[in-house]
């Protein structure tokens, strides 16, 4: 349930705005005991400007506090026309 709200990003932010030289991609690995998540996408340009509204990142935040406290790493980057997210949390 964690990793639905970055997909949706990808898609809304960046196949969703246009279908043309568009693309998304999504990794996911184990490497010894986490679990590494990475979703990257192309933004438009005209979307470069952040759309208003939208909690679902906040909400990915607040679930991987309450579960995780600081043992995750959260990274979300913006540059060049792309959007990186990586998510690494411990698996048991």
């Amino acid at each position: 349930m964690l990793m639905i709200p970055f997909g949706e990003n990808a898609f809304k932010h960046g196949v969703g705005k246009s279908m043309e030289k568009s693309w998304i991609k999504i990794t996911i690995d184990v490497t010894g005991q986490l679990l590494n998540i990475e979703v990257s996408n192309n933004k438009i340009q005209n979307n470069l400007i952040s759309d208003a509204g939208g909690i679902g990142l906040l909400n990915v935040k607040k679930r991987l506090d309450l579960l995780f406290y600081d043992s995750y790493k959260l990274e979300i980057s913006e540059k060049n026309n792309r959007f990186d997210v990586f998510l690494s949390i411990p698996i048991n």
